[in-house]
């Protein structure tokens, strides 16, 4: 889920900014450069996902271990 948040907000960005630049209000430099603002700040999200994941995954390990013991 945290993934799809990450896609659409590049796209909503895109577009956004295309029409932008499109109208001439933004250069598309500005454009380019705020996406890469936008996809550094989107990798420690991405990170903490898998954080997310990897640490249920751990609880679940064990509770079964406990449960065999």
């Amino acid at each position: 889920m945290i993934e799809n948040f990450a896609e659409l907000g590049q796209i909503a960005v895109l577009l956004y900014g295309g029409w932008l630049v499109i109208q001439g209000r933004i250069a598309l430099g500005q454009l380019v450069a705020f996406n890469v603002y936008v996809v550094m700040m989107l990798i420690p999200f991405r990170t903490l996902g898998q954080l997310l994941v990897l640490s249920r995954n751990a609880a679940a390990s064990a509770t079964r271990y406990r449960d065999t013991r």
